[in-house]
């Protein structure tokens, strides 16, 4: 997640209590709304239900892709880690920083300062290599935040977490 996301829509939309944990990798700054006040403001400013609902409709969208990829094969090599990771994007021969911030077996996730088109294919460089690994930008989850597919078998995963 960045700047001006928001998380725990579903407990006030269901009334039920959270489905996830959210931890802060760097300093946040984070704004708590209770019903009444979220009704209010979408009272308001109807744009902002849409703007909600377009995100909610991102996630669940991502999160059927993540079903169906982890319905194939077997789930042991869906394993995902949440790390962060500098990165390097080569394209057309132009090099872009990035991070990689969630990764699995079969492909992950990067944040870059610019924008990167679906379908684009680009080098990965991982701190931990030396070598270059040819994948294809898959989705676009959010502003510069870009799901890449690793070819298969990758790397050891726990040598790129701890590569002591």
């Amino acid at each position: 997640m960045g700047e001006n996301d928001f998380f725990g829509e579903m407990a006030i939309f269901g009334g039920e209590v959270r489905s996830a944990t959210v931890r802060a990798v760097h300093n946040a700054r984070v704004l708590t709304i209770d019903k009444k006040n979220f009704l209010r403001g979408i009272n308001e400013d109807p744009s902002l239900a849409f703007r909600m609902v377009q995100t909610m409709s991102s996630r669940i969208r991502d999160l059927n892709n993540e079903v169906s990829r982890r319905s194939v094969g077997d789930r042991r090599e869906h394993r995902r880690f949440s790390v962060t990771v500098p990165v390097t994007l080569e394209i057309n021969g132009d090099k872009i920083e990035g991070t990689l911030v969630d990764i699995s077996y079969l492909g992950g996730l990067v944040r870059t300062a610019q924008d990167i088109q679906t379908g684009t294919q680009v080098t990965i460089y991982l701190p931990t290599i030396d070598h270059g690994i040819e994948c294809e930008v898959r989705r676009k989850t959010e502003e510069s935040m870009h799901g890449l597919i690793f070819p298969s078998p990758l790397l050891n995963w726990k040598d790129l977490i701890d590569p002591t």
